[in-house]
């Protein structure tokens, strides 16, 4: 099984898309999760990876893993880009289900976000103002 895996994952056939399926498919599996992280960052132009970026946001906030790789690699990438870590900032707020101010009629009970979240937040919202404060200072 695991060559075929290792087959596909080096064929002309294999994308950013199937990346993200495989990602999805196999979360529980840190060697997994690590070597198709390392594709996405090594095999693919960062276009082509920022256009499953919310896809990538989502799969790592409701998928939680024992696996730290696609965490680690959205943060490298915001590191890289604020476009990027603002597309991360937005994804991750909207997780979070911020109440509304319109009453809303439910019984349902909001879920609280993942321990991940307020970490991300964090690391997104310090980058942000770091790399502003650099371009005001030049």
């Amino acid at each position: 099984m695991a060559s075929l895996l290792l087959r596909l994952f080096h064929s002309d056939y294999f994308s950013p898309h199937l990346a993200l399926s495989y990602l999805r498919t196999y979360s529980d599996n840190i060697g997994i999760t690590y070597y198709l992280v390392s594709q996405l960052e090594s095999a693919f132009p960062s276009d082509q990876v920022e256009f499953y970026w919310p896809q990538l946001c989502h799969l790592l906030i409701t998928k939680p893993s024992e696996s730290r790789a696609l965490e680690c690699f959205i943060l490298r990438r915001c590191n890289q880009s604020v476009h990027v870590a603002l597309l991360t900032l937005c994804a991750s707020a909207s997780s979070l289900k911020i109440p509304s101010p319109i009453p809303i009629r439910s019984t349902h009970l909001v879920p609280l976000p993942p321990p991940l979240l307020p970490r991300m937040l964090l690391a997104l919202t310090t980058r942000i103002c770091y790399i502003r404060a650099s371009e005001a200072s030049s």
